[in-house]
């Protein structure tokens, strides 16, 4: 991740975060309780990026591990962890706000690689940045229709965000196959972690269609 990328990407990726953040849950909660919960994520996620940053030149590289990309996942570690931190101290609806902060996660890491791509003038990085754009937009269309499926018999709120969580980490499985070097991955192991990701997240949504 470059200088250019930290000093513009990460303000916008942090507003972005935040804007739809707050979107998804403007019409349950109060805006202080919102950003309370969306500025510890935050804080979480960030000191976890930036961790991933120093350390990538700390571990050396092996034929199926890149740490180059050990930004993506202890952000998303961390983040995990100031998202339980949030969830109990605010006591907010659980598949809400995780949709909430899916669709945040996913624009920080479209920002960042859309910055990249440009910079780099990496084409097959631009494709998967505009992947990452259309599954945020998807989102929103899913969020309205999904009721509308006749196997997803619970009609619970957590349909549109685990979906496009298990397909955002599915995508990144095969990827990682294909072209391990892209900017937030580790490597062709990152297929490994990515697919497990991905069933896990596909497993919740299938458990939550049958309640």
């Amino acid at each position: 991740m470059s200088n250019i990328t930290i000093l513009i990407g990460l303000p916008v990726a942090i507003i972005g975060f935040l804007f739809l953040f707050w979107r998804r849950l403007k019409e349950d909660y109060p805006v202080d309780q919102i950003f309370s919960f969306g500025f510890t994520i935050l804080g979480f996620l960030l000191s976890g990026l930036f961790i991933g940053l120093f350390l990538k030149d700390k571990i050396g590289v092996t034929p199926i591990f890149n740490p180059k990309g050990l930004w993506f996942w202890l952000a998303l570690l961390f983040g995990a962890a100031g998202f339980g931190v949030g969830f109990m101290k605010l006591k907010m609806r659980f598949f809400e706000s995780l949709e909430a902060a899916a669709l945040g996660f996913l624009f920080l890491s479209f920002d960042v690689s859309i910055l990249t791509s440009i910079q780099t003038l990496d084409f097959k990085l631009l494709l998967f940045s505009l992947f990452q754009f259309l599954l945020i937009l998807s989102f929103f269309v899913i969020d309205i229709h999904y009721k509308r499926l006749s196997w997803y018999k619970s009609g619970k709120v957590g349909f549109a965000g685990l979906m496009i969580l298990g397909t955002f980490f599915l995508s990144r499985a095969v990827l990682a196959l294909i072209n391990p070097t892209m900017i937030s991955f580790i490597g062709k192991f990152d297929a490994i972690i990515s697919s497990i990701v991905a069933f896990i997240f596909f497993m919740i949504l299938y458990n939550l269609s049958e309640q």
